[in-house]
């Protein structure tokens, strides 16, 4: 052995006190990289000496690997000096693995084959490329986690493992071992299989290293496995495709290129008893074949023919006559090709469906003679459903309309075509989830009950009488509009609180104003009385306090007036022209616009004095519902059999939740009102056989008051 001389660590209390400049050349580690650790791990992770250090006493053969992993082969002599340790290395140069070893060297470097050289018999890794790395576990494909490490620490399961006792048997008996397919399972990635070749490498008569080339052959391996396994699978079905066919109720005929018969199946067979059949032309000489239409079949119109012309035939029907009976049939056929695109064979599958026609026909029979009772009952069912007064419709479980009537269409202002199949909901979200439609309808869908309830429909702005009944597909809704007799109810209402009214303002009129009447003439006469004169103004307010109170009065007794005041033909335009001047000034008063749109109208018979005052209590009730700088419009036209009148504001309008209570005896938004206004406009309405409607928004009010022309 050559010896290179001071290649020398100084250690001590496991610390590196010095490295000889040969040292840190040879090793390519520095002097920092070294003191940096502790010598322990200096000697097992950075040198990885596989020799333990407390065995190191004279002189002792060992690996060394460099900082690039590179290993070296040398001889430690461990030396003491004062309290210092010294270790001396000595490298082996005749030690090359790759001269000695050229064809491992060669498959090394080839990129195709895993290649790495172990010692014997600790199996250290001394050398791998990286296609060999690649094969293990992470984290030692990186050459710094493996290189230097016992093959018991690098390739997972190893210990135990066939893969073991092989290399054992190898270490023992100095022989090549040669597996093909092996299987492993000790990597994470589960079962692998392998190609390897291990060689055992000797020096001075024993095995000091083995090199090992492996390739993964797992895929290869896998896909053969499954191309066996399909091999299998194909086999046992075409065994159970041969026992189908023999067994299917159908005849099948498997007819080759020269019109020989390769296969019938028993059914086929017994369609042609006591026959032989070899050729095709045994079965066209035994029987006759005609359409559904008792024509006869040419030869070359027969369906295998024309499959053996390239021809895929499907459910072509037939009649066949034999000598002794007949049937029907239903063949179908398909040629089949070779790799060439050559017809190699046809195959022919024919149904008996003799007693199927037989059916086909009875029941075509009971079907026409059940759809014509189904169309009366139908036609019967829709005519009462059309007739009927009532809006009638159905809806699927999903909320689909799958039934309306013309009634229906005429409410809603949809065709029928408009309305079928789509989902109500969606055309009519405002009657949706949160509303009392979704809940009943719900509660009958769900609990299969018949409900019944009114309700108004805002999406069409009408109230409706609904009852609601289940069936299997869903429910069905009969509606009737009342929302005329809602608005007669109200009106009703409305009659009987005035007539109500009427009734205690006679009774109680008279007791009122008359002590009102006697207070108020002691207040004039107090008034003018010397002795109170600083009371004068007191007096006063008291005075226009006492009228105030006979106007509301007087307003009571008009409201609730059933007495009939003398009527005679006037055109209302005539009236209205006359207070304009006085409607004027109140709005200019105001600072609001007053504009007049009246239209040629009949006369009507009317009570000059009272609308009058109805003109008059509705321009008030709209000035005052504006700010400053607006427009109150008085309009007159005929509409149909009305005379309309119409006194439109430009307010914020009415709030919706109080609309029902407008004209309510008492019933007031303003701050300094009585409540009694707009109802004696609906009782001087009646009067003249007049109806009062307030159609109101975020842009205004218009009140309508409706004269019938006749």
């Amino acid at each position: 052995m050559a010896v290179i001389p001071e290649l020398c660590l100084t250690v001590q209390e496991n610390r590196i006190l010095d490295a000889t400049e040969s040292f840190l050349s040879f090793t390519g580690f520095s002097i920092e990289e070294l003191q940096k650790a502790s010598f322990h791990t200096v000697w097992e992770e950075l040198l990885r000496i596989p020799a333990p250090v407390k065995s190191i006493r004279d002189a002792a053969e060992t690996y060394l690997f460099t900082k690039k992993l590179e290993v070296r082969k040398v001889r430690v002599a461990k030396r003491s000096h004062n309290e210092s340790v010294q270790f001396a290395f000595d490298e082996d140069l005749g030690f090359d693995l790759s001269n000695r070893l050229p064809y491992i060297d060669h498959l090394y470097s080839n990129g195709i084959t895993g290649v790495a050289i172990y010692s014997a018999p600790d199996m250290i890794l001394l050398k791998a490329n990286q296609i060999y790395l690649n094969f293990l576990d992470e984290p030692y494909r990186q050459p710094k986690e493996s290189i230097g490490r016992s093959i018991y620490t690098i390739v997972s399961g190893f210990k135990g493992s066939q893969v073991e006792q092989e290399w054992l048997n190898v270490l023992k008996t100095g022989k090549v071992f040669d597996s093909k397919e092996m299987p492993y399972a000790g990597y994470a990635r589960g079962t692998t299989y392998w190609n390897t070749t291990t060689v055992p490498i000797y020096e001075n008569g024993e095995v000091t290293y083995l090199a090992q080339a492996a390739d993964e052959i797992t895929e290869f391996v896998r896909n053969k496995q499954r191309l066996e396994e399909q091999a299998v699978t194909i086999r046992q079905q075409k065994l159970e495709l041969e026992a189908i066919i023999q067994n299917m109720s159908d005849a099948v005929y498997v007819i080759d290129k020269d019109k020989n018969i390769a296969l019938l199946n028993e059914e086929a067979q017994r369609r042609f008893p006591g026959q032989e059949l070899r050729v095709l032309t045994d079965i066209l000489g035994n029987a006759e074949f005609y359409n559904l239409s008792h024509e006869r079949i040419a030869e070359e119109q027969y369906p295998i023919y024309r499959a053996l012309q390239g021809e895929t035939v499907r459910n072509f029907k037939m009649i066949v006559r034999l000598p002794d009976r007949q049937y029907v049939t239903d063949m179908s056929t398909i040629p089949i090709f070779n790799e060439k695109s050559e017809i190699e064979k046809v195959i022919a599958c024919s149904h008996d469906i003799t007693e199927l026609m037989e059916h086909r026909s009875n029941l075509e029979h009971l079907v026409e003679e059940r759809s014509k009772e189904l169309f009366i009952a139908h036609e019967k069912n829709n005519n009462i459903l059309e007739s009927v007064t009532d809006g009638f419709f159905a809806l699927s479980q999903d909320w689909e309309i799958t039934y309306v009537n013309q009634h229906v269409c005429r409410l809603t202002g949809k065709t029928k075509e408009e309305l079928l199949q789509r989902h109500v909901w969606d055309l009519y979200p405002k009657d949706g989830p949160h509303s009392i439609f979704y809940q009943k309808y719900s509660q009958a869908m769900t609990d299969r009950i018949a409900i019944y309830f009114e309700a108004y429909g805002p999406s069409t702005e009408r109230y409706y009488e609904i009852r609601v009944y289940p069936y299997h597909d869903g429910i069905c809704v009969f509606l009737k509009d009342i929302s005329e007799k809602k608005q007669y109810e109200q009106e009703l209402k409305r009659l009987s609180q005035l007539d109500l009214i009427g009734q205690m303002a006679a009774g109680i009129s008279h007791e009122v104003r008359n002590p009102m009447t006697a207070v108020r003439g002691f207040l004039q006469l107090l008034s003018k009385n010397q002795d109170f004169l600083n009371y004068k103004d007191t007096f006063h307010l008291m005075i226009e306090e006492l009228d105030r109170a006979n106007a509301i009065v007087t307003e009571f007794l008009s409201m609730g007036s059933n007495k009939l005041n003398e009527q005679k033909p006037q055109n209302i335009n005539d009236i209205i022209s006359g207070i304009a001047p006085l409607i004027q000034a109140d709005a200019l008063r105001h600072d609001h616009l007053l504009e007049l749109d009246m239209k040629d109208v009949p006369s009507l018979m009317l009570s000059h004095n009272e609308i009058r005052q109805l003109i008059l209590n509705l321009c008030r009730n709209g000035i005052e519902a504006m700010s400053d700088g607006k427009q109150l419009t008085i309009r007159t036209y005929v509409d149909q059999e009305h005379v309309i009148l119409a006194v439109q504001d430009q307010g914020q309008g009415i709030r919706p939740e109080i609309m029902d209570r407008v004209g309510t005896p008492f019933f007031t938004t303003k701050e300094n009102g009585t409540g009694l206004g707009l109802g004696v406009c609906h009782g001087i309405a009646a009067r003249h056989n007049a109806v009062l409607e307030i159609v109101s928004g975020t842009e205004g009010t218009t009140v309508m008051v409706k004269f019938k022309t006749a």
